[in-house]
């Protein structure tokens, strides 16, 4: 088994503030889990795989930004219209 992860080792890991770890998680986007005794004073915690794969789909939705701006930006220097 896997040691879980506390909310600021996903902060550090992620390179943000824990508020936003928690904001994701709340959203639905970063899954976790409630170690402690209730919903609301609950600890929460997070598996390496999780957040790993949050990460991976961050990435691939970033390239796919990346992509699709590059594609514009040609279009715009090649006079043809955007499309939709």
């Amino acid at each position: 088994m896997t040691a879980l992860l506390t909310i600021g080792q996903v902060a550090e890991m992620l390179a943000c503030s824990e508020r936003t770890v928690r904001r994701l998680r709340a959203s639905g986007e970063l899954i976790g889990v409630n170690v402690g005794a209730g919903a609301i004073r609950g600890q929460w915690k997070f598996e390496p795989h999780e957040v790993q794969k949050f990460l991976n789909r961050k990435r691939q939705s970033n390239h796919k930004q990346i992509v699709e701006a590059r594609r514009r930006n040609r279009r715009r220097r090649s006079g043809l219209k955007p499309s939709k």
